[in-house]
């Protein structure tokens, strides 16, 4: 099986890898955001650089119908932002191995849509 090996600085960070199907994610964002032109009550302030090793399981059969939803668990790897610094190192290696580190399991948040639709039905 595919996995990644995440290194931060020459260290091991993490081995991301979902058996059978899943979908990961390594991301490296940086932000800055000053709160007046915050649209959503998600952002944070930056400036802030941060990655993330993310992704979804699949628990479940993918319907081709779009209005059939795919059970999915969100998971990730480390912490969920790790906060990087100017000189900070990441690396990513493609790996072929059966073993992965398990992943954690965090709430899906609501989708910017489905926060309209609670807020119009108050």
């Amino acid at each position: 099986m595919i996995r990644f090996d995440v290194q931060v600085n020459d260290e091991p960070y993490c081995r991301a890898g979902l058996d059978p199907t899943g979908v990961i994610s390594v991301i490296l964002s940086w932000v800055e955001l000053r709160p007046e032109v915050l649209a959503s009550p998600r952002g944070q302030p930056g400036p802030h650089t941060t990655l993330s090793v993310n992704g979804y399981r699949v628990n479940g059969p993918i319907s081709e119908d779009p209005d059939v939803p795919t059970d999915l668990t969100h998971v990730h790897w480390g912490d969920v932002a790790r906060l990087l610094e100017p000189g900070d190192e990441v690396r990513i290696r493609v790996v072929a191995a059966d073993e992965a580190d398990d992943p954690i399991e965090t709430p899906q948040l609501p989708s910017i849509d489905e926060e309209d639709d609670e807020g119009a039905a108050a």
